[in-house]
């Protein structure tokens, strides 16, 4: 469940404005719309399977239980619903644009103050073997795959840089709140959501140095 997904919203998207401007916002975009689904969809869907309040033995998963907690996601059918408003071209007035976007202020705050909350380093040490494990496939991967992708894809260096820099990101601030909701423990979440946003922000700016692309 902490393996895939990507921190997009709070994290990349203030850094790569700041960087690379609204060019470079303009690609995370598109890469955190697949995003979105694999964390509010696949996550949640890995996170409700495996559930410590589910006896995996005995007890099975049908498909229809998953659909139904997929369609109360209220995160997953905000991301349906904004996208099939987007594709039908729906124009909201000024004040619901200026709604959103106080509402959108606050979620960050809200969010932030959840990973506050949960944050704890006096972690056991069986739990380290995880942390590490997750840290290691994330980082591994997301490494591999991004600078294969930057010398591969033939698009502009922006692109390519900011596809790269997306692949190394840390994990979705989601995770806490589906620990909490399937059983988990909230403090480990945390602390692997803690550490990938530190070593994904030192990444991330060796990656801008080492390219040069500002």
């Amino acid at each position: 469940m902490t393996v895939i997904g990507f921190n997009i919203g709070l994290f990349a998207y203030p850094m790569i404005e700041m960087i690379w401007g609204e060019k470079g916002l303009l690609y995370v975009i598109m890469f955190d719309i697949g995003n979105s689904f694999v964390i509010f969809g696949l996550s949640y869907t890995i996170g409700l399977i495996f559930s410590p309040k589910n006896n995996i033995k005995e007890d099975k998963i049908h498909f229809k239980v998953i659909i139904l907690h997929l369609i109360k996601s209220i995160p997953l059918m905000s991301w349906v619903i904004a996208i099939l408003l987007k594709i039908s071209n729906v124009i909201f007035p000024i004040f619901v644009i200026d709604l959103l976007d106080i509402l959108s202020r606050a979620n960050m705050a809200l969010t932030l103050l959840l990973l506050g909350i949960f944050l704890n380093f006096n972690i056991e040490r069986k739990y380290w073997h995880y942390i590490l494990e997750v840290m290691l496939i994330r980082y591994s991967l997301g490494l591999i795959v991004g600078i294969f992708f930057y010398f591969i894809l033939p698009f502009d260096s922006f692109y390519n840089a900011a596809i790269l820099v997306a692949f190394i990101l840390p994990i979705g601030m989601s995770a806490i709140a589906f620990s909490a909701e399937f059983g988990y423990s909230e403090e480990l979440t945390s602390m692997i959501v803690n550490l990938t946003t530190i070593i994904s922000f030192i990444l991330m700016w060796l990656i801008v140095l080492i390219l040069g692309i500002t």
